[in-house]
């Protein structure tokens, strides 16, 4: 386990693709982390961090551990030994991030604007 900050854009990719697993907050590192397709075990640190958290949890994007500044070493290895002993859960939050974050945003956003414009006229 290496604790790594401070890094560029870039070196925040490619941690997140040599690596099987992220513990962190719900932050725009998680939503990184799920554009990239890697497994998260999660929480948060801040207020500000709860609609993201919310938004990961429905979307099973996300192991919510709920707040980390009071979550036990214990929960974090009963985190670790379900992530570890049951593969599946891995690839339930893969396939639920690709379905959150699907490269079609574009499209989406082109259809909104072009139906606004059609609504206003």
């Amino acid at each position: 386990f290496t604790l790594k900050s401070n890094l560029s854009a870039k070196q925040l990719c490619e941690e997140l693709v040599a690596n099987d697993l992220l513990i962190c907050p719900a932050s725009t590192t998680a939503i990184e982390a799920c554009a990239v397709g890697i497994p998260i075990i999660g929480g948060y640190t801040a207020d500000n961090q709860l609609e993201i958290l919310n938004g990961l949890t429905q979307q099973e994007c996300m192991y919510n551990l709920g707040d980390l500044t009071m979550v036990t070493e214990a929960q974090i290895s009963a985190a670790l030994l379900e992530y570890i002993t049951q593969p599946a859960l891995a690839t339930n939050l893969l396939n639920a991030q690709k379905k959150l974050i699907d490269g079609k945003s574009h499209e989406r956003l082109m259809n909104l604007f072009t139906n606004l414009q059609h609504a206003t006229l």
